[in-house]
């Protein structure tokens, strides 16, 4: 069964996807989020947001920008647009700035910008056609509060009660990370009250889910002073308003870019983490990085399997025999087979010469060890890079004629045939061991043993028995 693997990015920064494993395209699903918009007196846009399936050629680079946050301005200076996000050639466009006094009018983005208080006759700010809705706007020329910024779902609201700040748009929901979330919520108008009390309830707009920030219910006054909130981080969430007289507003929320694909990795970066059977690939801190094939296994191994054969399989030989199958193998000649006996310390043991993509393989260990573990090691030709397979165990139980009886016993035991053995209780610990003894005196409190060993022709051999 194959896997599905996601690359997030939520780093502020400009990155390189590169795609490789053979000449082929991969069909690739992608979320792009732009940064929010900064408040102002109206509530910041949210980021433009874009979701599809686009197709990628192997072997070649795409550009993956994540959006910062637009700054906050103060209660009567408009903030700035978000970041755009970009991969390839799709651009989510960053969310529009809230609008402040006169001429701060709110800026058009992803989702438009809140209007600024007292502005009821302002332009509304617009979105993009496909990626966000326009902002609210204040809906009186005197305690008119700031209108809620657009979300990547649904308008931003108007101020249409006295006092009150609009509400921000919803954004809209992904689950391409496995988990909902919503994204490109827009942020809520800010208060306009020069009443006391300084605080009234609920006087700043709700941000829009997908982490748009409240705006501020504190007014009547001058100065810093804000209790609303911010766009929410690698959401596109934009800021929460403010109120005129204040110099505080929420900034925008930073972006995010989430691409996920059926199959093994094709690219690679960032902090690699799986949930509900996907990789995710996450970019959380400011810098630039470079994505590239380094994390992609020279072979895609389908199957791994192994089972002990006996009597004779169609080697004409009896063992441990290894079954493995490949979709995609690219610079590999050879797959190396190792054994360990305690799943840790491996030893190479054989080799098989690969024979291209979509093959089926088989070896044979003649080994007669009683528990073996297995991998295959695989080595890029050009690159020199190690893969390996995951870590298989075969218990062998041969043809033994070691007879042991009897099974159910009051202490005494015989034991025909055997070379070595020993007795371990139902944990595993070892409670006896014996070297060509026959008769055995099982002196041990009653319950259920195993002996397990190898016979004088050296097969393993595992057999329960009872002491009562």
């Amino acid at each position: 069964m194959r896997n599905n693997y996601i690359h997030s990015f939520c780093t502020v920064v400009l990155l390189t996807l590169f795609f490789c494993c053979a000449a082929l395209a991969q069909s690739v699903e992608y979320l792009v989020v732009a940064g929010g918009g900064g408040g102002a007196s109206g509530g910041g846009g949210g980021g433009g947001v874009l979701t599809g399936t686009t197709s990628v050629s192997a072997g070649q680079s795409y550009t993956v920008t994540v959006g910062a946050g637009g700054n906050a301005g103060t209660g009567i200076t408009r903030g700035t647009n978000g970041g755009n996000s970009v991969f390839g050639s799709t651009i989510a466009i960053g969310g529009g700035a809230g609008g402040g006094y006169t001429s701060d009018t709110p800026n058009a983005g992803g989702s438009g910008g809140g209007g600024g208080f007292d502005q009821p006759s302002v332009t509304v700010a617009t979105g993009t056609l496909g990626q966000g809705y326009s902002g609210g706007r204040s809906g009186f020329t005197s305690y008119g509060a700031g209108g809620g910024g657009g979300g990547a779902g649904a308008a931003g609201s108007n101020a249409s009660t006295l006092h009150i700040g609009g509400a921000g748009g919803n954004g809209i929901a992904s689950s391409i990370s496995g988990t909902t979330t919503y994204y490109g919520g827009g942020g809520g108008g800010g208060i306009n009250d020069n009443i006391q009390p300084v605080v009234t309830a609920n006087g700043g707009g709700a941000g829009g889910l997908g982490g748009g920030g409240n705006g501020s219910s504190m007014g009547w006054g001058s100065g810093a002073y804000f209790n609303g909130t911010s766009g929410a981080t690698n959401t596109g969430g934009g800021g929460g308003g403010t109120d005129p007289e204040s110099t505080l507003a929420g900034n925008g929320g930073s972006g995010i870019v989430i691409i996920r694909y059926l199959g093994t990795p094709i690219a690679s970066g960032g902090t690699i983490t799986q949930a509900n059977g996907y990789t995710i690939h996450t970019f959380s801190t400011v810098g630039t990085f470079s994505l590239d094939m380094s994390a992609v296994l020279t072979a895609e191994l389908l199957t791994f399997k192994g089972q002990h054969t006996d009597p004779k399989d169609s080697f004409g030989k009896g063992g441990n025999v290894l079954t493995w199958s490949t979709a995609n193998e690219q610079n590999i000649n050879q797959f190396e087979v190792e054994r360990s006996s305690n799943g840790v310390s491996f030893q190479k043991i054989g080799e098989v010469k690969a024979k291209g993509s979509n093959s089926i393989y088989r070896f044979l260990d003649e080994s007669r060890i009683l528990q073996s573990y297995y991998r295959l090691k695989m080595v890029d030709v050009v690159t020199n890079k190690v893969d390996y397979s995951k870590i298989i165990s075969i218990e062998s139980k041969g043809a033994t004629k070691v007879r042991i009886y009897p099974s159910v016993t009051n202490g005494q035991l015989i034991v025909e045939g055997a070379a070595s053995f020993e007795i371990v209780n139902s944990i595993g610990q070892i409670q006896k061991v014996g070297v060509g003894i026959r008769y055995l005196n099982l002196d041990l409190p009653n319950g259920l043993y195993i002996i397990r060993g190898v016979d004088t022709e050296g097969i393993a051999f595992s057999q329960k028995i009872i002491k009562q």
